[in-house]
């Protein structure tokens, strides 16, 4: 009950914290010190670090805060998932039913995210009333030699940490092993020279667990900093612990008299020291990591970098703001499309991941862009103004389509991956003929945010009538291998629907091509 509800409480967590809301933690986390009060509350919430942690690497790779800001969350979490054990020796597993009943009532009498906090509260109080249930049932154990053994090799400094951090790794979170440290030493099981070496473990393996280390992997470089830097922090913490472990020990003696309390305060102090270091050695850590884990992958911010709202009183200049918005949207979806068109050929998860991550800053941007443009439609503006402003309003969903087509590419080369479909060699060439064809007219459609010049626009109308006799072409030539046998079956619907979502993909850049000349004729 204990172990579920902690992993209960971390998925609620997770779904409380929405796009709405990690957008007020980009604004919170702009100084480090400030990061960290943030990762102590969204830690704490979560009853776990590496709740917190996951988040954290999520947000890094999507582009909602820099890896730099990142590293106050991450000392910040340490802080707030230590709690946990400290809420243990202060007996709050008394009063768990409270929280249970709470919980359950907000979770089935509420909507949206009273509900979503309801679930969160009710397995707060499910996992200490867990714990209350194992106090209760542990008795037994003063008897076991097995238990005896492990308690007395743990006095050993290195083999406690190894014994902590396996258990952190096995259990996916640190608060399990310490919490079940804190309820033994109130039964009289443990004491602190045996239970601080497997805290200090579990402090380290929070940092390598399943779920992190899986987060890790299928990120972004952004996210994969994140991770290297939360297990690198933490083991110059342990380092440095277990240098002066001694003086460690005795420094919790003078601050509290009983074992529980000693060690649920050890593993809160561990915290504040890695935080303390952290912030410390911030900027050439930050440094060392990036060495580590150099830049291969131009980082894509969700916010809009040009939308000035001072400027929403000038239409003029809020114009030119949301033009440049504009062709950096176009540029971003142009790099989106190039990776969603090269899982079809070599798919990859943590490219899939990128796919999907950009989709999300496309589409944030599109509602930052037409909120900006209903703000400035609001002014006093020329007729030749107001014609801009349509126009931009309406070229911003082309765009964002190019990108959703962009990621359905890359869902049917993960479904080829998944069912091990391959495509025959013509029909991978004719694919790639179509998607030089319409790479050319995403790149032609982004310099008219340039210069709309007439020979482009023209090109681009060509170009699209090239890419509709494409589709009738490669498509019979599709029919034709089948019945020869060259092609699978269950290869043709892949192979048509990619077909389909490049041919409209050169149909929103004519669009695109069509409103810069009416433009052109009207005003330039």
């Amino acid at each position: 009950m204990f172990i579920y509800g902690i992993l209960q409480l971390n998925s609620a967590v997770q779904r409380f914290f929405s796009l709405r809301i990690r957008s007020y933690i980009n604004r919170a986390v702009q100084k480090p010190i400030y990061g960290v009060f943030v990762g102590i509350i969204s830690s704490f919430l979560a009853q776990s670090s590496s709740a917190s942690n996951i988040l954290t690497i999520g947000m890094v790779s999507a582009g909602l805060i820099t890896f730099y800001q990142s590293l106050g969350l991450l000392l910040g979490a340490g802080i707030g998932g230590a709690f946990t054990a400290q809420l243990i020796a202060w007996k709050i597993t008394t009063i768990a039913p409270i929280f249970i009943v709470v919980g359950f009532i907000l979770w089935l009498c509420t909507h949206n995210k009273k509900k979503i906090f309801g679930e969160m509260i009710f397995y707060f109080g499910l996992l200490f009333f867990g714990l209350g249930i194992i106090e209760l049932g542990i008795g037994f154990l003063k008897d076991s030699p097995m238990l005896m053994v492990l308690l007395t090799e743990a006095r050993i400094p290195i083999i406690g940490v190894l014994i902590g951090a396996i258990l952190a790794i096995l259990l996916q979170a640190s608060a399990i092993p310490i919490g079940l440290l804190v309820v033994f030493a109130q039964r009289g099981l443990v004491d602190l020279h045996s239970a601080m070496p497997i805290v200090l473990g579990a402090f380290l393996g929070t940092s390598i667990d399943a779920a992190e280390v899986f987060a890790a992997i299928t990120s972004r470089r952004g996210g994969k900093r994140v991770a290297l830097a939360n297990f690198l922090i933490r083991l110059i913490t342990i380092i440095i612990v277990l240098i002066f472990f001694h003086q460690f020990l005795l420094l919790l003696k003078l601050i509290y008299s009983q074992s529980p309390y000693q060690i649920a305060f050890g593993n809160v102090l561990l915290s504040f020291v890695m935080a303390a270091i952290g912030l410390i050695i911030l900027k050439p850590f930050s440094a060392l990591i990036k060495k580590i884990i150099p830049d291969g992958e131009k980082s894509v911010l969700m916010w809009a970098e040009y939308l000035d709202p001072r400027y929403i009183i000038q239409p003029k200049i809020a114009l030119k703001n949301s033009l440049k918005e504009l062709r950096r949207m176009s540029e971003i979806v142009q790099e989106m499309f190039t990776e969603a068109t090269n899982l079809n050929f070599n798919f990859s998860r943590s490219g899939f991941k990128a796919v999907e991550y950009t989709e999300l800053v496309i589409d944030n941007l599109q509602k930052e862009i037409l909120v900006y443009l209903d703000k400035v439609s609001k002014q006093k503006m020329t007729r030749e103004e107001s014609s801009r402003l349509l126009y931009y309003s309406i070229m911003v969903d082309d765009i964002e389509r190019i990108a959703d087509l962009s990621l359905n590419l890359a869902k049917l080369g993960q479904y080829q991956k998944r069912y091990n479909i391959d495509l025959s060699q013509p029909a991978n060439d004719e694919l790639g003929d179509n998607i030089r064809l319409t790479r050319q007219n995403i790149e032609d459609a982004i310099s008219l945010f340039v210069n709309p010049e007439p020979t482009v626009i023209n090109k681009i109308m060509e170009q699209e009538v090239v890419a509709d006799d494409l589709f009738v072409k490669y498509r019979q030539n599709h029919f034709e291998r089948f019945f020869n046998g060259i092609c699978r079956a269950e290869a043709g619907p892949i192979f048509i629907e990619i077909l389909v979502n490049l041919e409209q993909i050169s149909d929103h850049c004519k669009n695109i091509a069509d409103y810069w000349q009416n433009l052109k004729e009207q005003y330039l």
